[in-house]
């Protein structure tokens, strides 16, 4: 719950002992942010030197026993604030640098720009008044909470100058937090990991895959995008059980050879283990174990759906059916079904061929090619709402639930090979008259 809200000059915040977690971002304010907060100072203090300048809000979280300060949100603003004050002190927080390397970390491109900015704009004989005008006149809500949850949901509703958390940056710091008794350097080497994969590619996998899967084989629709709302789903389990339900599920994935999944969040880790033993050891529809093995799995599963994606549309002639709005949603509705596929019925590696891959494969992706792909001939427009229908649908003959709820139920991919996927109708007017052709193919085993 929230203990402390009130308003506090910058000079008291930063007088606190304030800890940056590991889950939080890299600093990566860019330069035209920083010097928008030099600016705005600096036209505060110009303007109306006597009142109080608002710039936003800082939300803490402290536990019972510690006597330091965790931030939640504010990192950004607060260690800029500290690098700007350290220019106008003339105690610069770090050393010039005569050239930026390509490579250089944001955090020394921002600051070199701040140096170029005081030294430009802010004259000398008033840099000391600027400092204190910050200290004493500039205003930050804090806001403390001892619950980190409580934490993180008011923190989603701020948006003040910076980039708000993901849904999976708050996943990120749940299971970090899961994490116990081991050393830091194990805690520093997921983190890197993780930061390595990049937001795009993770929104991505959680967007379009993770969050999707999980709704639709519950026979349940789902949001087009993943939120903060739904983390819920990948919480998973506590370290210590706490039902025998618990107990049994952390039992069975932690039982056999594959455990040594738990640290595949190491690339080097993940190539020497077989890939049916790995999906067997992250089943995309079994709990979760909260902490490390998160990480390993979602480390696994991004390599898993790209090499999907590689294989059964990249290195094949239909391609040319994924480019363009038109058949975004099929395109994505056929990958995760053929995500889930691969990750519950496929021993093998993905990187080989389509032949290669054996029949059955084939003949799987076949299927979940002419079920998907058939959404657009029977549409003249596929809306979001009619991809939530079609992934939850009944599919008929000898199951009574969608195509999802089927891969989740059986033990074997006789149950997906036994669907008799009709083929949609032709479309008047010779619309997608070449996808119309490919599924009438497919259909007759002739493609």
């Amino acid at each position: 719950m929230i203990v402390e809200v009130e308003p506090l000059v910058v000079g008291e915040i930063l007088a606190y002992e304030l800890r940056v977690p590991e889950y939080q971002r890299p600093y990566r304010w860019r330069a035209e942010t920083a010097q928008a907060l030099l600016d705005d100072a600096w036209r505060a203090l110009s303007t109306q030197p006597d009142l109080y300048y608002a710039l936003g809000s800082a939300i803490l979280y402290r536990s019972p026993e510690a006597e330091w300060y965790e931030i939640v949100d504010g990192q950004q603003r607060l260690l800029t604030l500290r690098l700007l004050l350290s220019l106008l002190d003339d105690k610069p927080l770090l050393q010039a640098v005569a050239s930026i390397p390509e490579n250089a970390p944001q955090i020394v491109r921002t600051f070199e720009h701040l140096r170029q900015a005081v030294a430009m704009s802010i004259p000398a004989d008033s840099r000391g008044r600027l400092a204190t005008f910050i200290r004493e006149r500039c205003t930050l809500v804090k806001v403390v909470t001892n619950d980190e949850d409580e934490a993180f949901r008011f923190f989603d509703a701020q948006n003040y100058r910076g980039k708000p958390l993901k849904p999976h940056d708050l996943l990120k710091a749940h299971h970090l937090r899961a994490i116990i008794d081991v050393r830091p350097e194990f805690l520093s080497t997921i983190v890197e990991e993780w930061e390595k994969v990049g937001d795009d590619a993770l929104e991505h996998l959680f967007n379009r895959y993770l969050y999707r899967i999980a709704r639709w084989s519950r026979g349940r629709p789902a949001q087009r995008e993943f939120s903060v709302a739904d983390v819920g789903l990948f919480k998973g389990i506590p370290g210590k059980p706490r039902t025998p339900a618990e107990a049994y599920h952390v039992s069975v994935q932690r039982s056999d050879a594959s455990a040594l999944g738990a640290v595949a969040f190491v690339p080097a880790v993940r190539r020497l283990l077989e890939p049916g033993a790995l999906r067997s050891r992250f089943q995309i529809d079994a709990p979760i174990i909260a902490g490390s093995e998160f990480f390993a799995r979602i480390s696994f599963m991004l390599e898993e759906q790209q090499a999907v994606q590689l294989l059964l549309l990249e290195k094949s002639g239909r391609v040319s059916f994924t480019k363009g709005a038109r058949f975004r949603y099929v395109s994505e509705l056929f990958l995760a079904a053929a995500l889930y596929w691969t990750n519950k019925y496929f021993n093998k590696s993905l990187q080989v061929s389509i032949n290669e891959a054996g029949p059955e494969f084939k003949i799987a992706w076949d299927k979940l090619f002419l079920w998907a792909y058939g959404l657009r001939l029977e549409r003249e427009r596929v809306t979001w709402q009619a991809v939530n229908r079609h992934a939850t649908t009944a599919l008929g003959g000898e199951t009574d639930g969608g195509m999802f709820t089927t891969i989740r139920e059986a033990l074997a991919d006789d149950a997906v090979r036994r669907l008799v996927i009709g083929t949609p109708p032709v479309p008047p007017n010779g619309r997608d008259a070449a996808l119309a052709d490919l599924l009438s193919k497919i259909a007759k085993g002739a493609e």
